[in-house]
């Protein structure tokens, strides 16, 4: 599968169906996704290696931040603000399950 670069890393498309999408996801250390949220899906990420600090805002209002290690996971529920940042020294990996009806890169509001 072919793989895209980011600012943070990378992310190569692994399998994808009828309402669903696999990914696995590269941070580099230090760096971090733009404080997003997304309408149309939502992920479950699993951590496989590395350490991912991820900081939620739910629509509720309610905020969370922790950082997940290999072999734990985090649910992000449509139209949840999440800030995900490799705070490790070594590239951090994710598997990341995105569900829902419309699965584009174009599903995404960003406020930083």
């Amino acid at each position: 599968q072919p793989t895209t670069e980011r600012a943070w890393g990378r992310y190569t498309v692994l399998d994808k169906g009828d309402g669903w999408q696999v990914k696995q996801l590269e941070f580099d250390a230090g760096k971090a996704l733009s404080d997003q949220r997304h309408f149309n899906r939502s992920e479950h990420w699993h951590v496989v290696e590395g350490y991912i600090r991820m900081e939620l805002e739910f629509s509720d209002e309610y905020k969370a931040s922790r950082t997940y290690v290999k072999g734990e996971s985090i649910d992000i529920p449509k139209k949840t603000w999440h800030k995900a940042t490799n705070v490790g020294t070594e590239t951090a990996k994710v598997i990341e399950v995105w569900l829902g009806e419309e699965l584009t890169e174009e599903d995404i509001e960003r406020r930083d």
